[in-house]
């Protein structure tokens, strides 16, 4: 498995795969400062909200 992060695209924040890649996008908009914790042993994530 691979991981790859961006964050250029505000309007496509989350997290998807593709192929044997976990893309996550976690692009920060306008008035919310946000993120994604990964975890690599079970392969989940959770949302964050900073502000």
């Amino acid at each position: 498995m691979k991981i790859f992060c961006t964050s250029d695209i505000h309007e496509a924040f989350g997290v998807e795969k593709l192929n044997k890649t976990i893309v996550i996008n976690c692009a920060c908009m306008k008035g919310k400062v946000r993120g994604i914790i990964f975890e690599t042993e079970s392969n989940s994530y959770k949302e964050v909200l900073l502000k």
